[in-house]
């Protein structure tokens, strides 16, 4: 019965985490529909020698679009991993750091996916994920190794060292 409620409990925890993965999926989702779309106007576009004021100006609200929605992401990514961090969910960090992480990878194939399917250029669609996931497999790597590696102790407080 205790573990039952430990596990009710973590997932309680855990609801802020899975709020912010699906404002995560649905930022990604607008993020490549924008990019598909921009991809698919362009294309036409490069095809003539000339390009309108009307034509760039479209392309350069596309553009912004997608700059805010990149800024966006990475705000709510940085929320999640400060929510992570707080001392009521210290218990979970691996699993979720674990979980964040798997959930960035599969959108990047996704997004590669995404990409080959509409003939848009990959580099373009995966983008927003690169930052994220270094960010990501960076803080989990010093979770790992903080976890793994002995904790030093203060030299100064040892009589051992005569420094």
């Amino acid at each position: 019965m205790q573990v039952n409620n430990r596990n009710q409990n973590s997932m309680k925890q855990f609801g802020a985490f899975w709020l912010m993965l699906i404002v995560m999926l649905l930022l990604n989702m607008v993020y490549i529909s924008i990019k598909l779309y921009k991809s698919n106007i362009s294309k036409p576009m490069l095809a003539k020698s000339e390009i309108t004021q009307a034509e760039f100006a479209r392309l350069h609200t596309l553009s912004n679009y997608t700059l805010s929605i990149e800024s966006s992401f990475l705000i709510v990514l940085i929320i999640t991993m400060i929510i992570m961090f707080s001392k009521k969910h210290k218990s979970l960090i691996y699993r979720s750091l674990v979980l964040l992480l798997s959930f960035l990878i599969l959108l990047l194939a996704v997004n590669i996916v995404a990409a080959q399917t509409f003939d848009a250029p990959s580099g373009n669609n995966v983008q927003l994920l690169f930052v994220p996931i270094l960010l990501v497999a960076g803080v989990l790597i010093y979770v790992v190794l903080r976890k793994i590696l002995p904790q030093r102790k203060d030299l100064r407080d040892t009589k051992k060292y005569n420094w």
